[in-house]
């Protein structure tokens, strides 16, 4: 399943399929606008270590439960996530240098809560004004 690129959420991710009407989801997987104990420490993180101006987490895992990867694993509600990071602290930084200061602030999640995969988007206040 792909993200419809034609189509942005406020922040510039991608519209995940599903999200706009309920149409061909499962009604047991758990709300995704419901913000679990992962997804708050991950945002509590983020904006304390970047102060971003814009940020948005987006909760992937529906996406991802019936994949092959997740059987049998404890943490399916709670396991991809989407990030937009825009921060000025990230002046000055590649991109792969950017993404490691990600995953290094979000290390104990990935290791110990479950989470399978993040995307992300990180971008200097300019690159933001210049992309939208």
């Amino acid at each position: 399943m792909a993200f419809n690129t034609s189509r942005k959420t406020e922040s510039g991710l991608p519209e995940a399929p599903g999200c706009r009407h309920n149409s061909g989801v499962n009604e047991d997987i758990a709300d995704v606008r419901q913000t679990g104990p992962i997804q708050q420490s991950i945002t509590d993180k983020v904006k304390k270590e970047f102060e971003p101006t814009h940020f948005d987490i987006r909760n992937d895992s529906w996406m991802h439960r019936d994949h092959r990867a997740m059987q049998g694993v404890d943490n399916v509600s709670e396991s991809h996530f989407s990030l937009l990071i825009v921060s000025d602290k990230f002046k000055g930084k590649n991109l792969p240098a950017r993404h490691r200061w990600v995953y290094k602030l979000i290390e104990e999640e990935m290791a110990d809560g479950g989470v399978h995969a993040v995307q992300m988007k990180t971008k200097t206040e300019g690159e933001w004004d210049r992309s939208n």
